[in-house]
């Protein structure tokens, strides 16, 4: 092949007009090299527009995960997707350049050009999907500004590797194409919009802010929120008839109840996160069971880029359950440790607990159970920042054998005569509930705790694992489902019946219908201010973090988009007012999030059914 030829030849179709063309063809033809000409062309093709796409994939990715923990984080996910999106470039353009060479006589360059921008337009569709619908018409702007040149790029480029190999292959060169001035201007254009879309994600991250001091009015003596997880409206309602929750139905009876509605297939740990502290999951940041991070980065990732799955073989992700270390808001009993003491058992994203607190706050009880304790004490393992004080620990692993001895007698007489087929299922599902309204129970006891929280997902957990039985809707395993149910439904009502029927407190009871599909939660709140018998409007999980910081006394945060409800409950004894907010957790309280036990801890996620 006649090198000089073959350049003049190019120039003479108006090709070679600019650096980039020069780099990706000319060396192909001035070498003997045994390697096809489209595939040193795709790889310099690649090394020019995989930067590019990178920039574009990190920025859709904190886009997503905004706002981001650092400013660092983004170039970091560049740096993690530089390499990945450079080897797609690479093998798109060179299948691309192999199908269109060996259709050298009836296909042209513009073919490939056409392909292989499409290809990169459908991926970058699915990329303005995956983040679309949350945002204003600005941020969709912005997007399409930083993705048009780059798929136009990628389509220009694969038509040069293609013409390479055609080249190569057939000794001429196609005919003339059009000349794309536009190029310069969208690269132009596309640095500018990085640049905008750089400052924006950066800008943004919200630095952690110290607690606005604020009053609070004068509350009932005590409130304990209760949060059921898999309890849903008609599930009471047929229970009920049966006389199996007859000290739940009571508290109904007596309080105010609305009806709860959410957002349909959100996790648990992302609903209760929620319910907890008030702010949306983009907020609060917990998304599921599991968190994945890449080292180096601050900001945990939830799998926003299209083709994740593809995305986690190339990158180094690591999954580490949720934890206290992705929440990045604090949550109500964080919040009314402030001025009160708290305890809180087996809540989602509670681990790691925050220290021992010293000094003037010291007088004030501050109790930890985190969602961990459970299965750490199963293994028998040593305490790893699981509860607050940390002396707690230690009672606990030391009692805690002779108590599972004493659940297991209880449910061994509650459960008579079920299915051998759920005996296993329900007794760990007891088991989780009734550690945690013991441990509420005790911690209760303690005449500083004005305060209290606890969270039971056994029933959800049972109700999960029956629903993926294949013959479940058989009549004989019907028979056995609702038998255990209703077993189950009397073992938990007799466990939450000393907690809720306390006199001089205020009960608030959130069930939540958990991942069962079409069905209705509801709230119910019993105490001084709560009106007998009342039915309010229906809720959803934004609005109670306001609902339970009005029962506490505690002023509304103008930061929760939720409100509660006026209907059902008597007005303060004064206003409450509002802060501007409840402030950020620390960084540095939240950046060591992993634990030895991170491998156990997201085996018996999956166990449960919370990761697959």
């Amino acid at each position: 092949m006649d090198y000089e030829a073959v350049r003049k030849r190019l120039q003479e179709r108006g090709y070679l007009s600019s650096h980039v063309e020069r780099f990706v063809l000319l060396p192909q033809f001035a070498t003997g090299s045994s390697l096809p000409g489209a595939l040193g062309s795709a790889v310099k093709a690649a090394l020019v527009i995989g930067p590019l796409l990178g920039g574009l994939l990190a920025a859709v990715l904190a886009w997503s995960e905004r706002p981001l923990e650092r400013a660092i984080d983004l170039p970091l996910f560049w740096l993690y997707l530089l390499l990945p999106a450079t080897i797609a470039v690479c093998a798109l353009d060179l299948v691309t350049a192999l199908v269109v060479t060996r259709l050298a006589g009836r296909r042209g360059v513009g073919w490939a050009a056409a392909v292989s921008g499409v290809v990169a337009l459908v991926y970058v569709l699915a990329l303005w999907w995956a983040r679309a619908g949350d945002g204003p018409l600005v941020e969709d702007l912005l997007f399409v500004l930083v993705a048009v040149p780059v798929v136009v790029a990628i389509g220009h480029l694969a038509g040069l590797v293609s013409l390479a190999g055609i080249v190569r292959r057939t000794g001429d060169v196609p005919g003339p194409r059009p000349r794309r001035r536009g190029l310069v201007v969208g690269g132009a254009l596309l640095a500018g919009a990085i640049a905008v879309a750089a400052r924006a994600l950066i800008v943004p991250a919200p630095a952690p802010r110290a607690l606005v001091p604020f009053a609070t009015t004068s509350a009932p003596e005590r409130v304990v929120v209760i949060g059921i997880d898999g309890l849903d409206g008609e599930l009471v309602e047929a229970l009920g008839e049966r006389g199996a929750l007859s000290r739940l139905l009571a508290v109904l009876e007596s309080g105010a109840t609305y009806p709860l509605r959410r957002a349909r297939r959100a996790e648990p740990a992302e609903v209760w996160t929620t319910i907890a502290t008030g702010l949306p999951p983009a907020e609060h940041g917990v998304r599921g069971a599991g968190a994945e991070r890449l080292p180096g980065v601050g900001t945990t990732l939830r799998g926003a880029l299209p083709l994740w799955t593809v995305w986690r073989l190339v990158l180094p992700v690591r999954t580490v359950p949720a934890s206290r270390g992705v929440r990045r808001a604090p949550a109500l009993w964080e919040i009314a440790s402030q001025h009160v003491g708290t305890a809180v058992v087996g809540w989602w994203a509670t681990w790691p607990a925050p220290p021992d607190e010293r000094g003037p706050q010291g007088a004030r009880a501050r109790y930890v159970v985190s969602d961990r304790v459970l299965p750490k004490l199963l293994a028998d393992s040593p305490d790893d920042r699981d509860v607050a004080p940390r002396a707690l620990y230690a009672r606990l692993r030391a009692s805690f054998p002779a108590e599972v001895a004493r659940l297991r007698e209880v449910f061994a007489s509650r459960f008579v005569g079920v299915s051998p087929r759920f005996e296993s299922w329900a007794w760990e599902s007891f088991l989780i509930d009734a550690f945690a309204c013991e441990r509420l129970r005790e911690l209760l006891d303690d005449d500083r705790v004005s305060v209290g929280f606890a969270y039971l997902p056994g029933l959800d957990i049972l109700r999960q694992r029956i629903a993926r039985l294949e013959e479940a809707a058989s009549a004989p395993v019907m028979f056995d489902v609702l038998k255990v149910l209703e077993l189950y439904a009397s073992a938990l009502d007799e466990r939450l019946g000393p907690i809720i029927e306390s006199s001089g407190q205020a009960t608030v009871i959130v069930a939540d219908p958990g991942r069962g599909p079409g069905l209705e939660g509801f709230v119910c709140v019993r105490g001084p201010r709560s009106r007998t018998s009342c039915i309010g409007p229906a809720l959803s999980e934004i609005d109670l973090a306001p609902l339970v910081l009005r029962v506490m006394g505690f002023p509304a945060s103008l930061e929760m988009p939720g409100q509660a409800p006026e209907a059902c409950l008597e007005p303060p004894s004064r206003p409450l007012g509002t802060v501007a907010s409840y402030g950020r957790l620390p960084l540095a309280e939240r950046q060591s999030v992993t634990s030895e036990s991170d491998p156990e801890i997201l085996e018996r996620l999956r166990s449960l059914g919370y990761l697959r």
